[in-house]
């Protein structure tokens, strides 16, 4: 998928705030320990509650903003495409989006902010599964959700 091929009021950009850390993977002829997060991590803010997203092969799950937590996303298994919007009207990046690829080849921890729209797509042909550390537990009162289509959004989906 052609990554530049998003609206055109959208920027293509990091967002401020949103950190994509390396993340080690421990492989022996048995299988692998793969890292997340730890609490003493410079990533970690705090404990709300951890789960498990899977998500069947080329569905897309979008658009979500959190008001108050904050996510801390890791690929467990598949290969998926990460878009955030960021939607803080005082943030130096307000209306920017980041794409972020996700595979099993590279490790990696997304820490999202609050504020940050997120979706995201299992990409490759098989389902992924993503855990999400959220620095707060699930509060339906506290986020805001929108349709991978809905108009005021881009479309960085293969659809």
């Amino acid at each position: 998928m052609d990554k530049t091929k998003v609206e055109t009021n959208f920027s293509l950009t990091a967002l401020e705030g949103v950190r994509v850390v390396e993340r080690r993977k421990i492989w022996d002829d048995r299988g692998a320990v793969f890292h997340m997060l730890r609490n003493d991590d410079a990533e970690f803010k705090s404990f709300g509650e951890v789960y498990f997203s899977l998500t069947k092969a080329g569905a897309i799950k979008a658009w979500k903003l959190h008001k108050r937590a904050g996510l801390n996303l890791f690929l467990v298994s598949g290969a998926a495409r990460l878009a955030l919007v960021d939607g803080r009207s005082t943030s130096p990046t307000f209306r920017g989006l980041q794409i972020v690829d996700l595979s099993e080849a590279k490790s990696v921890l997304v820490v999202i902010p609050p504020g940050i729209w997120s979706g995201f797509q299992a990409v490759g042909g098989r389902d992924s599964i993503l855990a999400n550390c959220a620095t707060e537990p699930h509060d339906p009162t506290e986020s805001e959700r929108r349709d991978f289509a809905h108009p005021e959004m881009p479309s960085p989906w293969d659809v």
